[in-house]
């Protein structure tokens, strides 16, 4: 079969002809339509000479026994192509990807997914399979920041409208976004040490979300690399904000993100509003890393939602420079209201910089630094157990913790010599990072 055959993946409708799928899902996601069928054992009939790469199963019996089947059934005779589930009530999405997602921790339904029936989520839903294939729309280049523009300003008592850092008083958690001018300043660092700070003095209180679509790490950082990512648990978060994965050493809950880049283009922007929404009414805190993309509609959704915001700094030109910019949007970019917290990060003696000066440059009061220490950084990633938890009498430790608290986490007090056991990292080095990493 050669390239131009593979170019449109062909999707078929099995559903009765009075639901019909629009025509503006079949144009976003870039598929054909194969044609249209009435039951699932009219497709599992077909011969093995039709090509199909995803299947939209409208009104599938919700009944786990009468839709598992013939899933599974497709699955064998159809390895390749996936399947949408399209529910005729909304509020059946969730508990069907709940099944889903139990039959694929048991290695079953691997490209199998919910959806509701709106266009949004209907394009979601196939473009997830078909990226599971290997057939989804790359994500275009990264937005030039000359591109910025305003965050998105909502009506009063919207998620994305800004807000104050004052406690709401409503019994909903706070948001706390951690952000950076660009990649590589160590803004997963700073929040997976914070999340785990705070899961420790708050079990089963706190979330972190990995919204750093295109270079998703927090799994990386806490050893979930074969945990169910973002796209896998998203149609079940608004049934149960708890149906996550687990980091049982704090314990912390997690959202992954996407397994790979190309998957990035699978969340829809509108989808964050709900998310972090769903995740407040569940948690105490709830911990996003994002990426340093701010021409990125998924990054402003999550600064416009955030309570704090933490902005991940380094001495080093590159990163000022980017900050700079920044701060010229800063009032484009809701970043003048008072919720931001700046962290400069890798601070080491003979620095051209110091914080006060960057502060200066800026025009932020930079409080907290954070000290470098490449190696012992490293090695926790490695071994899958954040710093603050593996060693919390580290500088490191020491000073995300003074973080922790100035934000209004509760947080453990500090306890071990701070010196970090760098041996025995190597197993997990060259059997599981490096495999994965290829």
């Amino acid at each position: 079969m050669n390239g131009r055959d593979r170019a449109a993946p062909r999707l078929l409708v099995v559903a009765p002809s009075e639901a019909p799928l629009p025509g503006e899902v079949l144009r976003r996601c870039g598929v054909t339509l194969a044609g249209r069928l009435a039951t699932m054992n009219d497709v599992l009939g077909l011969g093995p000479d039709l090509r199909l790469d995803v299947v939209v199963w409208f009104d599938p019996p919700l009944e786990e026994d009468a839709w598992v089947g013939p899933s599974l059934e497709l699955a064998r005779l159809r390895p390749a192509t996936g399947l949408v589930l399209v529910p005729a009530r909304p509020e059946a999405v969730g508990p069907l990807e709940v099944a889903i997602l139990d039959r694929r921790e048991r290695g079953q339904l691997q490209r199998v997914t919910a959806a509701g029936r709106g266009a949004d989520d209907l394009v979601r839903g196939i473009c997830r399979v078909l990226a599971d294939a290997g057939l989804g729309r790359k994500p275009g280049p990264a937005a030039d920041l000359a591109m910025l523009r305003p965050a998105p300003r909502s009506a009063p008592g919207d998620l994305t409208a800004r807000r104050a850092p004052a406690a709401r008083g409503d019994g909903r958690g706070r948001i706390l976004t951690v952000f950076g001018p660009k990649g590589g300043v160590g803004k997963t660092t700073v929040a997976v040490g914070l999340a785990a700070l705070a899961a420790a003095a708050n079990p089963e209180g706190v979330v972190i979300v990995d919204l750093d679509l295109e270079a998703a790490a927090v799994a990386v950082h806490l050893d979930l690399l074969d945990a169910p990512d973002l796209l896998d648990v998203l149609p079940s978060l608004e049934a149960d904000p708890r149906r996550v994965p687990r980091f049982a050493g704090a314990p912390l809950a997690v959202v992954p993100g996407p397994a790979r880049p190309q998957l990035a283009a699978a969340v829809e922007p509108d989808l964050i509003d709900r998310i972090l929404a769903g995740l407040a009414g569940a948690y105490r805190w709830v911990v996003v890393d994002v990426g340093a993309r701010l021409g990125d509609e998924v990054a402003y959704r999550a600064i416009a939602a955030a309570d704090r915001l933490v902005f991940v700094l380094t001495p080093d030109a590159s990163s000022l420079r980017t900050a700079r910019l920044l701060m010229d949007h800063a009032g484009d970019l809701g970043l003048d209201d008072g919720r931001l917290v700046p962290v400069l990060n890798q601070t080491y003696g003979g620095a051209l910089l110091d914080a006060r000066r960057i502060g200066d440059f800026l025009g932020l009061d930079i409080r907290h630094t954070v000290p470098l220490d490449r190696a012992a950084v490293d090695a926790s990633i490695l071994n899958g157990r954040p710093l603050v938890l593996e060693h919390p009498g580290h500088p490191i430790a020491r000073a995300l913790r003074d973080l922790a608290q100035a934000l209004g986490m509760d947080v453990a007090g500090p306890a071990g010599d701070g010196r970090p056991n760098r041996a025995a990292v190597a197993r997990r080095w060259w059997k599981e990072v490096l495999p994965w990493k290829a």
